[in-house]
């Protein structure tokens, strides 16, 4: 604490001396700063509207100052794009909604600009960067989003006549290769496998399908078949 010293002309001197007490007031002359310039979220598609898909939080350093309430409300609020549409800001608290139910197949990313404004001070602003990824959750039940066969085409009808002589031929010949499309999930979701559903152990011949290349190959012992192959 810093002491003053006041002396006078006489003989001897005279003197006297006080302390000073320096109060700094604060001034709440800092700019408000988000926690991260760039926040990346990932919600699941097809969730309802007002879905919760993350927060942002922009703070004044001046708040470790113990300032009072009314110096530390800051409201959010979403820059209007084309992408903003889609999702809305809680202007007290910076929480991210969605405003519609999202689809992955339809867009997979969003990016939003986030702006946070101090209400005592309108001119101090501070803004972020938001990512949205869209979350696959596989729908290929759900109407035409479902695998559809490419080979036998559903256009030509459900089945395929394919005929086969193994004589002379090796046993494990390849009838067919079935081919689907995936459905328009990514991913593990679009992975198409296959398999035999029905039953043939009481055939002369038998048959085996690769759940990977689809690949549909004939089995059979000292036999000399004209088969008919229903894909």
């Amino acid at each position: 604490m810093p002491q003053v010293l006041a002396v006078d002309g006489g003989v001897p001197p005279r003197s006297s001396s006080a302390e000073i007490v320096v109060r700094v007031v604060n001034v709440d002359d800092q700019r408000l700063q988000f926690s991260r310039s760039l926040y990346t979220f990932r919600v699941p598609e097809n969730q309802p509207t007002g879905t919760l898909v993350g927060h942002v939080t922009a703070y004044d350093p001046d708040l470790d100052l113990d300032l009072a309430p009314a110096e530390r409300q800051v409201t959010y609020a979403v820059e209007e794009t084309v992408d903003s549409r889609m999702f809305h800001v809680d202007g007290r608290t910076g929480a991210v909604l969605t405003n519609a139910s999202l689809d992955f197949e339809l867009r997979r990313r969003y990016r939003l600009t986030v702006t946070a404004v101090e209400v005592t001070h309108p001119g101090f602003t501070a803004v972020c960067d938001v990512i949205v990824e869209v979350g696959d959750v596989t729908d290929d039940v759900i109407g035409d989003r479902r695998p559809r066969f490419v080979f036998p085409s559903p256009g030509g009808g459900d089945s395929v006549a394919v005929e086969v002589n193994n004589g002379g031929r090796p046993l494990n010949e390849l009838v067919c290769t079935l081919s689907a499309a995936d459905d328009e999930d990514g991913g593990d979701n679009g992975r198409l496998t296959f398999r035999l559903v029905s039953d043939h152990s009481s055939d002369p011949v038998n048959f085996d399908l690769d759940p990977v290349t689809g690949q549909l190959r004939l089995f059979a012992d000292r036999f000399t078949v004209c088969a008919s192959a229903v894909c």
